[in-house]
């Protein structure tokens, strides 16, 4: 179907990215220039070179895969949070009472 991102691809939709903040964007700017793209899969009679730049390449992208999922989580915490509040705080509304 090809619908939702590949397992692993370690990256939101460009939507739901872009509906972060600007934060994310520079840190994804400078991770980026850090480390080229790779190939994730492994190809027959690749150097000790190539392994090592392609776990690298593997460990980087689990490690932005788990530092966006624990932004993703504390900005639904936090709305959550904000919700509770602005429940527990809202003035309690008049019960209406009609004649019988």
């Amino acid at each position: 179907m090809g619908v939702l991102p590949r397992r692993g691809a370690g990256g939101l939709p460009e939507a739901a990215a872009g509906a972060q903040g600007g934060e994310g964007e520079e840190e994804e700017a400078a991770g980026a220039a850090a480390a080229p793209e790779l190939p994730l899969e492994r190809r027959k009679g690749e150097s000790a070179e190539e392994k090592k730049a392609r776990k690298a390449a593997v460990k980087g992208a689990k490690r932005a895969a788990r530092e966006q999922k624990k932004e993703l989580k504390s900005l639904f915490k936090e709305a959550s949070v904000a919700a509770q509040r602005r429940a527990a705080t809202a003035q309690p509304q008049a019960a209406l009472h009609l004649p019988s």
